[in-house]
């Protein structure tokens, strides 16, 4: 998104969004709506993001690991399951982003973390950094999901970065590709996508119809706490992104970017070569310099 947190490794899902699955693969997936990154069913672990999607006068240049080029998307909303629990980060359910931070619940209920953590019944504890409003949530078996929020001052909008720590075997958007034959994480059944289509339009729809659609969530399956009236279906729009590179939203102005100097200067704190290339990529698309 901007030169915010691009400086660790391991499994992730930073800027616009860009993934790390769990073995050390980097690909791009620009949804809108509400996805699994990654769930274990034996484990009771389950994380979920929002995916927002943003207007702006040009797509992103083509990721090296798909060839394809996208508009663009913002996590905005975090959703996690511990054992039989539900914890949530969101912006308030007004709808209206507050500049104060974002809003954390354990099942639908506001807390406050102190100090010492928050223990929920089976033994995981949530943190909350009360001045950069991270939140981390260690889990009995070691797992570790921590979320990073970015308050993008000019837009009015909050975003997420998630760094991951799953149980192994974990399946999602962000689970493993496999090195020989594969190009995507497999499906939610389980299933193969098979090697990678020849064709930009094939690898297109497998990416963001059949792939996107499968690690999609549905009523039934949405960790998410929605506001009276709302559903995951208010924040579903399966045409995004657009395969023609037009990235228009209505009513909505779109954001110009900058040149590759200018974003190359605002990510020069970034090193790591892959976050760097996101990083400087995210900036001329958005124009959104970040914090220095």
């Amino acid at each position: 998104m901007g030169p915010g947190n691009y400086s660790v490794q391991g499994p992730a899902v930073h800027g616009d969004p860009h993934i790390t699955t769990t073995n050390g693969v980097h690909y791009d997936l620009q949804g809108a709506g509400e996805f699994v990154l990654l769930k274990h069913s034996d484990n009771g672990f389950e994380v979920q993001t929002r995916m927002t999607p943003l207007a702006t006068v040009a797509p992103l240049p083509p990721d090296p690991h798909t060839g394809l080029s996208s508009c663009v998307s913002l996590n905005t909303a975090a959703a996690i399951r511990a054992g039989r629990q539900r914890v949530t980060y969101q912006p308030n359910l007004s709808g209206q982003p507050d500049p104060s931070g974002m809003q954390l619940r354990v099942d639908g209920q506001l807390v406050r973390v102190g100090a010492g953590g928050l223990t929920l019944n089976d033994g995981t504890k949530i943190f909350r950094d009360a001045a950069t409003g991270e939140v981390r949530v260690d889990f009995r078996d070691q797992s570790l999901v921590r979320i990073t929020p970015h308050w993008w001052k000019e837009r009015g909008v909050w975003y997420l970065d998630f760094d991951l720590t799953p149980p192994n075997r974990s399946m999602g958007i962000v689970g493993e590709i496999p090195r020989e034959g594969g190009w995507l994480p497999a499906l939610s059944d389980g299933t193969s996508m098979g090697p990678m289509p020849t064709s930009l339009t094939d690898r297109f729809k497998a990416l963001y119809v059949k792939f996107a659609d499968s690690w999609r969530v549905s009523d039934s399956t949405t960790l998410f706490d929605y506001a009276p009236h709302t559903s995951t279906k208010t924040y579903t729009m399966k045409t995004w992104p657009p395969e023609d590179g037009i990235c228009e939203l209505p009513f909505t102005v779109p954001l110009i970017g900058v040149n590759q100097d200018v974003a190359e200067r605002a990510c020069k704190g970034v090193f790591i070569p892959h976050l760097k290339r996101s990083c400087v990529q995210d900036v001329m698309v958005t124009g959104n310099l970040g914090k220095r």
